[in-house]
């Protein structure tokens, strides 16, 4: 209990002996955080908060489901909708980084541009690859900036996705959320009704082979009965019968087709995930960044640190001082 209490007394007596030392160190930390934080870029941060509603599957019509197994393709896989976890890996597709690059900011300005400003003078012009497997000096550079500018954030437990966009420029951090947002949107729905669009193009080929074939046995049916108006033989009604009985069941796998065709039209709409915003991107008024976190952090940094010193500069001496003799 004594030696806490001299312990005590030997800390407090050192930091009142040194208090002038430890508010000159902690004011000259303060001043230093003052001016970091009037030096580092100001920058905006917009956001967007949004849910994905996944329509259920279940009630597929039959007869989609058998001509969408014919083309191997299964209508009712609910594995074929993309994870929300992997959304932040869209963004690191070339192709997606590309078109972000070409979001507008202004009438004349798009953010590739406004990223290269004071970058390869020499060529300031923005000409993207549309060579997937080839990227550039001036792209990687672009999309090494986008990686730091452009985030989403995934909340798996609430089924919340957040795109974050933080810039020097509050207007454009706003535009460059909102259009993220559209690219990304466009790429799910694309990602998610890939197979059923595979689908949809099967019957479509399917439809529009039998609307030709259709077309065809029609137009020979009517030649057939304009050219034998007067003909009555049983060689003539057993021709007739034939070519409308093929006419007959080419309308029907015509009209069968015809009728598929609309109802995955239909289905693939039905199936397309709805997008719940539940936070708008707005203009930031009040920057991000620096806190003026910064500028405590310093002055507590400064004075724990001269503090910390002062209490044990003593002891640190005579550490020295023994270390020096072992040595000798």
């Amino acid at each position: 209990m004594k030696n806490e209490e001299i312990d005590l007394q030997k800390i407090y007596r050192a930091f009142i002996l040194n208090i002038k030392s430890i508010i000159y160190i902690s004011v000259l930390s303060f001043f230093m955080g003052l001016i970091i934080y009037f030096i580092l870029p100001k920058k905006y941060q917009s956001t967007i908060t949004f849910s994905l509603s996944q329509p259920s599957n279940n009630n597929v019509d039959p007869s989609i489901s058998n001509i969408a197994s014919l083309a191997g393709f299964n209508f009712n896989d609910k594995s074929e909708s993309l994870n929300p976890a992997f959304y932040p890996k869209i963004l690191e597709d070339i192709n997606v980084k590309r078109k972000i690059l070409n979001i507008e900011l202004d009438s004349n300005l798009i953010l590739g541009d406004y990223l290269l400003f004071g970058k390869f003078i020499s060529d300031n012009n923005l000409n993207l690859s549309e060579n997937v497997e080839e990227i550039s000096e001036k792209e990687f550079y672009l999309f090494k900036k986008l990686d730091e500018i452009i985030s989403i954030d995934v909340d798996e437990k609430l089924a919340l996705i957040s795109i974050v966009s933080e810039i020097n420029n509050p207007l454009y951090s706003f535009l460059i959320t909102r259009d993220v947002y559209n690219i990304l949107q466009s790429k799910i729905i694309k990602l998610n009704s890939e197979s059923s669009n595979n689908i949809l193009n099967f019957i479509n080929k399917n439809y529009n082979q039998k609307k030709s074939e259709f077309y065809k046995i029609q137009e020979e049916l009517s030649s057939f009965k304009d050219q034998n108006q007067s003909v009555a033989t049983s060689k003539f009604s057993d021709e007739k019968f034939r070519i409308e009985n093929e006419f007959n069941l080419k309308f029907n796998i015509y009209n069968e087709l015809s009728k598929e065709l609309e109802l995955t039209k239909i289905e693939i709409n039905k199936n397309t995930p709805i997008f719940m915003i539940l936070s708008n991107p707005f203009i930031p008024y009040k920057k991000s960044s620096p806190s003026i976190m910064i500028i405590l952090i310093f002055f507590l940094t400064g004075f724990i640190l001269s503090s910390i010193y002062h209490i044990l500069k003593d002891d640190l001496k005579i550490f020295l001082s023994i270390s020096e003799n072992l040595k000798a």
